[in-house]
């Protein structure tokens, strides 16, 4: 994992970027229901803790549209930006 520190005015922003794959068949990604703004949070059932202790993940919009597509179907990988303020 790749740690970036920022200065943002006078708070330390801290970014985290990973991969988290899930192997089994019950694990879902469950995206918000309304596009009509940038998404923020994804929220998941599974336990997280072992790959980042996660439980928000930030969407860019370049992949806003792949999320649109995807929503509500198996995904097996995401990658995940983690903003600790």
């Amino acid at each position: 994992m790749q740690y970036l520190g920022l200065l943002h005015g006078s708070v330390l922003v801290n970014k985290q970027w990973g991969l988290a794959e899930f192997r089994e068949v019950s694990d879902v990604v469950y995206f918000p229901t309304k596009f009509n703004v940038t998404p923020r949070i994804i929220a998941t059932h599974i336990n997280l803790a072992g790959v980042a202790n996660l439980k928000s993940f930030e969407i860019s919009n370049i992949n806003l549209d792949r999320f649109k597509i995807n929503c509500g179907q198996y995904m097996y990988s995401i990658h995940y930006i983690a903003i600790n303020k």
